[in-house]
């Protein structure tokens, strides 16, 4: 895919020329034969002058090849790229084609600079050779080759420590061919690398390797924080595909977090594409007690009460009114009897992952309230990413509470905190309800004994709730009045 505004020139002569781009040129040639040995002096060179002011991180190479020599084969025509300041950058050799007769072609075979070229201002040279020299003479003749000169890629969104992607059991995919280095290995020299975090699910052993990657030498390491302690380092492992891959197994806490950094073995790195992968080693620990909500365990009022979400599944609750609506994942199930009437709040704040948190009237009920991150990490210390809330409660009323996470691959130990603050009670002998006390509540009172048109809004004359209104309701009054609030 051509990056940017770029225009494509096609060399009439044989000797090829090129001209601007915006941040691509490319020069086409036809009729160019492959000859012999590199170095050969009957070699064809080709010397395409670019505008340039844009870097090179890539060749790409288009074209069809046909065959002179019936003994030649395609994978031994090879161009050699030099910069113009006489650094030979590549080797491109475009075809895996072997013996062959008649044309084979190529469509658009991209090739990654070991290191991007500052400016493609200048001249460079092609040499077109053989890698192999079948015989004096043209052995297969280009018809046509399109070569593109292409600015590096940008860089993974994982190219700096600051910016590693979590990962949970399982495989991801990755590349490091734009990436940049900002890390070291101890165990070998290395470059070029991306970064990952891993967060263990519980207490046991774990895998992480790259043995499933099909490109290049890798090293693997891990350290504690961006530029912390490494704790571990494997340049080449055992695996079943190469023994230049990379395999590192440890010991893990639960809720320990590592950040592994995926780099190419050497000073000038090998790179590509490659399979992370994360295995348990060490069997997970059955699901919790209160896994389902049929198996919600009691809870009462109480600060950083401990929990675990270890081995939990998720129930595939949808929460709405949390941002947005979002499904709650490795839930556990508590119930919560409210011991007043008033507001309860609910937080895991000082929980380290990334939580949710929803209330329901009952097991499969009506969500009454739900947070997804609220909480600011500092006070207590612990992730920005966990939740609270509160809601309006029924002294002895029971309500489910559900405790999970925002992603798929968080869980494990946390702190849950609860608590009830009663409603400010009203005084019952303001009866005219300004706030005070004071005989306009008595005058109040009185009117709407004498007369149920003549009582305050919301009130009537039955003061000990008894469902009748007589003398004794007068002196429930009296008394309370006396008492004030």
């Amino acid at each position: 895919m051509k990056i940017g505004m770029s225009k494509t020139l096609v060399a009439a002569m044989a000797a090829g020329f090129a001209c601007s781009a915006m941040a691509q040129e490319s020069v086409t040639y036809t009729g160019v034969n492959s000859n012999e040995s590199q170095g050969n002096a009957a070699n064809e060179i080709r010397n395409p002058t670019l505008v340039g002011g844009y870097a090179v991180g890539q060749i790409r190479v288009s074209g069809s090849l046909s065959e002179v020599n019936t003994g030649t084969f395609a994978s031994e025509a090879d161009i050699r790229v030099t910069a113009p300041d006489g650094t030979t950058f590549y080797t491109l050799n475009p075809f895996t084609t072997t013996g062959f007769t008649g044309t084979v072609t190529v469509d658009g075979y991209i090739f990654n600079l070991p290191a991007a070229y500052a400016d493609a201002a200048g001249t460079w040279t092609l040499e077109f050779f053989e890698s192999f020299n079948d015989g004096a003479g043209a052995d297969a003749i280009w018809d046509t080759i399109t070569i593109e000169f292409i600015p590096p890629p940008p860089p993974p969104a994982n190219d700096n420590c600051g910016d590693a992607i979590a990962v949970g059991l399982g495989t991801v995919s990755g590349n490091t061919a734009a990436a940049t280095t900002d890390g070291t290995a101890s165990c070998t020299t290395s470059g070029k690398d991306v970064w990952y975090s891993f967060t263990a699910p519980y207490a046991g052993d774990f895998k992480i390797d790259t043995c499933a990657s099909s490109g290049f030498d890798s090293v693997l390491s891990l350290f504690d924080t961006c530029g912390g302690t490494e704790i571990a380092c494997n340049d080449d492992a055992t695996c079943s595909f190469s023994g230049l891959r990379s395999t590192i197994q440890r010991t893990f806490a639960d809720g320990e977090t590592v950040l592994v950094r995926v780099a190419g073995f050497g000073s000038s790195p090998a790179s590509g594409a490659f399979s992370l992968n994360v295995t348990a080693v060490t069997p997970p620990p059955p699901p919790p007690a209160n896994d389902e909500c049929a198996g919600a365990l009691p809870i009462s009022n109480g600060d950083a009460q401990a929990y675990s979400t270890e081995s939990a599944t998720s129930s595939g609750l949808t929460l709405a009114n949390c941002g947005l609506p979002i499904t709650i994942n490795n839930d556990i199930f508590f119930t919560y009897t409210a011991d007043c009437t008033g507001t309860v709040s609910i937080s895991t704040c000082g929980t380290n992952y990334d939580t949710v948190l929803a209330v329901f009237d009952a097991c499969g009920g009506t969500q009454i309230a739900c947070d997804d991150d609220t909480c600011d990490g500092i006070t207590p210390p612990g992730s920005a990413l966990a939740s609270q809330l509160s809601f309006s409660a029924t002294a002895g009323s029971t309500y489910v509470i559900a405790v999970g996470s925002y992603l798929t691959s968080a869980s494990g130990a946390g702190v849950i905190s609860i608590s009830c603050t009663p409603d400010t009670p009203t005084c019952e002998a303001d009866f005219d309800g300004d706030g005070f006390v004071d005989f306009f509540d008595f005058d109040a009172y009185a009117g709407c004994f004498e007369d149920p048109n003549n009582c305050p809004p919301g009130k009537d004359a039955d003061f000990d709730n008894d469902g009748f209104v007589d003398f004794f309701d007068f002196d429930a009054y009296v008394a309370a009045f006396e008492i004030g609030c």
